[in-house]
């Protein structure tokens, strides 16, 4: 949670649009549930009160919230002011009235129910007297009973007419009794139900209420500053505008984005360029992508701006252990009490998973001073090296030495650090000494390190001392010490920045771009192991050198985010289309990153769209459709990308792991001037470049048009990738992955000398 305040009132303004004086005021940090009873007091700048009672809009029973309104009808209270007022409001919170236990209670027994209602009265008579009512009914009930009995079976003629007569008044008086108790039952619950709803509008004496004294003192009280009220002249309007210049996004470690539990704010400024005062501002903030894992308020009072007045203002934000790597936009609506409303801004900024530091003990050593052998009584000291091993910034490290029985430290048994960089190492020296009593062979020091996440620390460390050991009488780091190297964290790739630029286009030039990252939020069941890692920055970058290197325009080229099967077909029908009305000249360029996947009956291959799951293959795109899609129409040249494998396997956990398949899926069928750069062959998969936060084949396909600036052929291209990914997959990461390029026959050998530049 961004705000644990608690409940307030401000930004109290008055204006006058001619019918109405319209009080604004808002419930800061109050639940929108929450129910508030609202007073408002209005009085001159020297404390005498003004007569006003004729109110209408949020008065008395109120929702928590912002902009809220009171309409004041100082013409119905012949009331007319031309100076400074003070607004006085206070808002008490309704309590809530367990209704249905109080109603229950009754139900038992007449008057149990209305104790804590009525100012904590017994009603218990009333109970008594009901239950004496129905006893009496049932009592009554039973002598008609056994009257009419006895009428039945006399023989006495002259005892049949006053039988019956007593059975027949016996039975009335019971029916009576009978009704008097349910009148009093449902008279008590129509009370209590009736007590309940003036005790919400407070249409009843509420001092010595049960409820309400319990929530008196969370009564909130505010007053405002002198507000001038003309209510000869109706308020003027202001006009709000943003102020870019002032616009600047501000995290933790200040490298632009928003990481795993880190916080940052959003500074922009607005201007008032109207006459009139811009009162009870708020802007209401809308995420317009998935931001899991980004915690951000809806909304934020910002008060009021007087005319050319400007003010800055801020919006926090903070990121969850469930973020993930992407773009976050938002859209920021500033409304203005009377409707006043400033034009809608976004926001964009990236946000980043969570990267884990990895804290070890990468080397240790006894020594002791002038002997250089470990004896009993004398002074020892273990050093330890301690390093942050990970890519990830270890937070509030601690180690803690454990020591057996008869061996004494010196100075602590604990060592505190805030922080350790990646690469960081901090040495600490613990010294001891064990007592001439100590019997054991062998000391035994144990180290416990934990961090800030519980997780990411290698604990526990045993190091053990034999006695009489020959040690080191100084400490170094020896020549054997397994160092990590590290490359400093960064976000982005160095193929992200430096874009080479074009200054040519190419009118003739279309490009599709599809990455396919976030399958977990569309599916049900899926964790997001199952994404594809850094599919979405592949496609976003990637779309960069297609305008920016490629020479293809910008209103030419069309980019898809975790794409559903219908957006897919869509995008996939107008490209066929745009390639008919180019009269064969079109060079159209096709991309995707994501889950591929085969079908295990046909081994036909399909790329998936993030609402099909691998149960329901069939509805994914087949490529063979796909190629079939865009040779439709004579083109000049259609290249395809595809960083995406076939044969059930992925970057992370593929769609098709539970099942434990992998399939050598069909290449399909090309023609026309087509070819196919494929990331992997047959049953491979295709892999991540986790430090370049990119595909392996991607990263190195834009480090490739990086570059040569985009002025390379098909051929070199493909040279290149087959053999650079080849080894790169081995090393980095330790499985083969062997690019392969798909040609159409038609093509021959022609496409060699394609080339990339526009």
């Amino acid at each position: 949670m961004l705000s644990n305040s608690t409940p307030k009132i401000s930004n109290i303004n008055c204006v006058n649009d001619g019918k109405y004086a319209i009080i604004y005021y808002d419930i800061e940090n109050a639940n929108p549930t929450d129910e508030y009873f609202v007073n408002i007091e209005i009085s001159h700048q020297n404390g005498a009160k003004i007569n006003a009672k004729t109110f209408t809009g949020d008065i008395k029973v109120v929702k928590g919230g912002l902009q809220k309104k009171a309409y004041w009808d100082y013409k119905a209270d012949s009331i007319a002011i031309k100076k400074d007022i003070l607004i006085k409001i206070k808002s008490t919170p309704i309590p809530k009235i367990p209704l249905t236990k109080h109603l229950a209670k009754s139900v038992i027994y007449p008057g149990w129910g209305d104790y804590k209602l009525r100012d904590n009265k017994l009603f218990f008579g009333l109970g008594a007297i009901a239950y004496g009512c129905l006893a009496s009914s049932v009592a009554f009930n039973y002598a008609s009973y056994n009257t009419y009995n006895s009428y039945k079976s006399t023989t006495n003629l002259a005892e049949v007419n006053t039988l019956f007569n007593k059975s027949v008044s016996q039975k009335n008086l019971s029916y009576a009794f009978l009704g008097a108790a349910i009148a009093i039952w449902a008279a008590d619950l129509a009370g209590i139900i009736i007590k309940s709803h003036k005790l919400k509008n407070k249409t009843t004496p509420v001092e010595n209420n049960f409820y309400y004294k319990q929530v008196e003192q969370q009564s909130i009280f505010a007053s405002s500053d002198p507000i001038f009220l003309n209510t000869y002249e109706a308020v003027k309007a202001p006009r709000l505008e943003l102020q870019e210049v002032t616009q600047k996004f501000e995290d933790t470690d200040e490298n632009k984005c928003l990481n795993y539990k880190e916080k940052a704010k959003y500074k922009f400024g607005i201007k008032n360029l109207g006459e009139g005062v811009a009162i009870n501002l708020v802007a209401k903030i809308e995420a317009l992508t998935n931001t899991t894992g980004v915690v951000f308020p809806k909304e934020i009072a910002l008060g009021k701006l007087n005319p050319n007045e400007e003010g800055h203002f801020e919006i926090p934000f903070e990121g969850e252990e469930n973020i993930g790597t992407g773009e976050a936009e938002f859209r920021v609506t500033v409304k203005e009490a009377n409707l006043n409303d400033m034009k809608p801004f976004r926001i964009v900024f990236q946000t980043h998973t969570f990267i884990s530091p990895d804290v070890v003990i990468a080397d240790h050593q006894f020594t002791m001073e002038k002997t250089g052998k470990a004896e009993l009584g004398k002074d020892i000291t273990l050093k330890i090296i301690v390093q942050n091993v990970g890519q990830g910034i270890a937070r509030n490290i601690k180690a803690v030495f454990e020591i057996p029985p008869l061996v004494d430290y010196k100075n602590k048994l604990d060592f505190d650090k805030e922080e350790l960089q990646p690469n960081e190492r901090w040495e600490i020296s613990f010294p001891f000494s064990a007592k001439f009593t100590y019997k054991e062979l062998v000391i035994p020091v144990t180290v416990r390190l934990s961090e800030s996440y519980g997780k990411y620390a290698k604990t526990p460390n045993k190091f053990e001392l034999e006695i009489n050991q020959s040690l080191e009488t100084k400490f170094e780091v020896q020549a054997d010490i397994k160092k990590t190297n590290i490359e400093k964290a960064s976000f982005t790739s160095e193929v992200d920045k430096n874009i080479p630029v074009s200054k040519s286009k190419n009118q003739n030039r279309f490009a599709l771009i599809i990455g396919n990252e976030d399958y977990s939020s569309f599916q049900s069941g899926i964790d997001k192991e199952s994404n594809v890692e850094f599919a979405v920055n592949d496609a976003k970058i990637f779309k960069e050198y297609c305008i920016k290197t490629l020479g293809v325009p910008e209103r030419n080229t069309t980019l898809l985010t975790n794409a559903t099967v219908g957006k897919m077909n869509q995008e996939i029908e107008i490209l066929s289309r745009l390639i008919n009305t180019t009269d064969g000249k079109a060079e159209v360029f096709f991309y995707y990153a994501g889950h591929g996947f085969p079908d295990e009956n046909t081994k036909d291959a399909y790329i998936m769209p993030v609402d099909v799951s691998g149960a329901n293959v069939s509805d994914g795109i087949k490529l063979s459709d796909l190629y079939q899609k865009l040779s439709t129409y004579p083109a000049a040249k259609i290249t395809i990308f595809l960083d995406a494998c076939f044969s059930g396997a992925g970057r992370n956990k593929s769609l098709a792991e539970l099942r434990g398949v992998k399939i050598k899926p069909k290449t399909g069928v090309l023609k026309g001037n087509m070819l196919v750069f494929t990331s992997s062959s047959g049953n491979e998969s295709s892999a991540p470049y986790k430090n370049k936060f990119h595909g392996l084949f991607t990263y190195f396909l834009l480090k490739k048009l990086q570059e040569s600036n985009g002025d390379i052929n098909y051929k070199e291209l493909s040279e290149y990738l087959t053999k650079t990914i080849k080894q790169e997959s081995l090393l980095i990461n330790k499985r083969e992955q062997n690019p392969t390029i798909l040609i159409s026959p038609d093509l021959k050998n022609d496409w060699e000398n394609w080339n990339l530049k526009p």
